[in-house]
């Protein structure tokens, strides 16, 4: 599980840059599992990049003023 967590985090390297990121898994993880996780993650990945993206665009239009 460590190990296809750290590839997972790996792959979005650049994603979470600046974050303090705690992992806590609360699924049971069997061979085969991955690509559920993977899913899951890339869902949390993208969930996370709307974010960051929403926050950029709030902070340049209020630095604009």
């Amino acid at each position: 599980m460590k190990r296809v967590s750290r590839e997972l985090f790996r792959r979005h390297s650049a994603l979470f840059a600046g974050l303090d990121v705690v992992v806590q898994h609360k699924k049971h993880f069997a061979y085969g599992f991955f690509d559920s996780i993977s899913t899951e993650f890339e869902t949390l990945a993208l969930n996370i990049q709307k974010c960051r993206d929403s926050f950029k665009s709030s902070s340049a239009s209020t630095s604009s003023h």
